[in-house]
């Protein structure tokens, strides 16, 4: 019995780390814990139902949709770098360069269209 508490306690321990890293909460935020133990029971409830004990299917449902509410949207480090093509043609070789260049802060313009040529060419005038 002793050991089972103890296993118990060591899985929370897992679980508010887990809660931790995956929403960046802060270790003493109330939120954590209650993650934790909200986790805990859904996973103490999906091992009776693997173990083809009868489950509260509802109970079950709900502390999913209290975590969902509970749990901050997640944080993503997300870096985006704008960059533009720029085309060039060798002095040396005449053979067609593709560069990218990095532009800091906001993407890059996107490049001007010519207008349309006006008549089919044969007039000047």
């Amino acid at each position: 019995m002793a050991k089972r508490k103890r296993d118990r306690a060591t899985r929370f321990i897992e679980l508010k780390r887990q809660v931790i890293a995956n929403t960046g909460l802060s270790e003493d935020s109330p939120r954590v814990a209650y993650l934790a133990v909200l986790a805990l029971r859904a996973e103490r409830i999906t091992e009776a139902a693997i173990n083809d004990d009868e489950i509260d299917v509802a109970e079950l449902l709900a502390i999913k949709d209290t975590i969902e509410q509970m749990s901050p949207e997640p944080t993503h480090n997300i870096e985006i770098q704008y960059c533009k093509r720029l085309f060039g043609v060798c002095q040396f070789c005449h053979r067609l360069n593709q560069l990218d260049e990095f532009v800091d802060g906001s993407p890059p313009e996107p490049p001007r269209l010519l207008p349309p040529p006006s008549g089919n060419g044969a007039d000047h005038g």
